[in-house]
């Protein structure tokens, strides 16, 4: 649609204009390169976000203007699980392993479990610093790892960056009535929301291997940490419920779909979504 327009309204910036698809799915990103085959400035990649976050870069270090949109891609984005030593201070990563071997990896009957060793994955350090340590406590918290990587490797590739996230804000508790009582003690707090064909489980250790898995993002903290990543005295960093963004940015937009009682689902559906943006500060 971007490009459509660009090419329809301005083509004198489409014609400058590259465009950057990023994808993990090997079926998505086949579909994309036949959809947008007619489009000369696009590069579509097949790219695992893990690998881009952790070193692998698809973009040289240019100050061009750069613009990155990403609409619900933070939740279903790998996530990390650490909890802080109030005595020692010691940082502590979860590791889940099988409580009995199995050669296949798809085994439903294996069963896994989860626990704290001290911190040793170099990606989750390098996030960690970014935060005062009092930001993590004894309690386990749920770390964007992979986004937080990824992002921080972007902006430093693309400084001259403006981005539009936008993702869920909190998720609905599962629906465990269909589970036996002893299931439903097993919530992990603070955890994704795990489902399978239309089954909700409240824990990621008791889903079938194949599963959605699904993450809240918590906007204040991905707000402050992509301020650390920019120059704060050029860049504004804001947060706001996906409503506010859609009235301040498009309010004419979203007037057309009002019925004659004035509701849009644009406004009033959707409650559970946040949008974080970036912009140059006024001089």
């Amino acid at each position: 649609m971007i490009l459509v327009y660009l090419k329809q309204n301005h083509p004198e910036i489409y014609s400058r204009v590259k465009y950057f698809l990023i994808d993990s799915s090997p079926t998505l990103h086949q579909i994309q390169k036949k959809l947008l085959s007619g489009h000369d400035n696009v590069n579509i990649f097949h790219q695992d976000l893990s690998k881009i976050a952790t070193g692998e870069s698809i973009l040289s270090n240019e100050k061009n203007p750069t613009y990155i949109i990403a609409l619900e891609v933070l939740d279903n984005l790998p996530h990390d699980k650490i909890k802080r030593c109030e005595h020692s201070g010691n940082f502590f990563q979860a590791e889940v392993t099988p409580v009995h071997q199995s050669l296949n990896m798809f085994d439903e009957k294996q069963e896994y479990e989860e626990k704290f060793v001290l911190l040793s994955d170099s990606l989750l350090k390098n996030v960690l610093k970014v935060f005062p340590n009092n930001y993590f406590t004894s309690n386990p918290k749920w770390v964007p790892s992979v986004a937080y990587g990824f992002f921080e490797k972007l902006l430093k590739h693309r400084p001259n960056s403006k981005l539009v996230i936008a993702d869920f804000d909190r998720l609905p508790p599962p629906d465990l009535h269909d589970q036996p009582p002893s299931s439903r003690l097993a919530l992990d707090s603070g955890g994704p929301l795990v489902t399978s064909e239309g089954i909700d489980y409240p824990c990621y250790l008791s889903s079938p291997v194949a599963s959605d898995i699904l993450f809240p993002t918590d906007f204040q903290a991905m707000r402050y940490f992509i301020s650390k990543q920019l120059n704060s005295n050029f860049v504004h960093v804001d947060q706001m419920k996906q409503a506010q963004f859609l009235l301040r940015y498009g309010e004419k937009e979203v007037n057309k779909t009002r019925n004659v009682f004035g509701y849009t689902p644009l406004i009033y559906d959707f409650t559970n979504c946040s949008v974080l943006t970036t912009s140059s500060r006024l001089k």
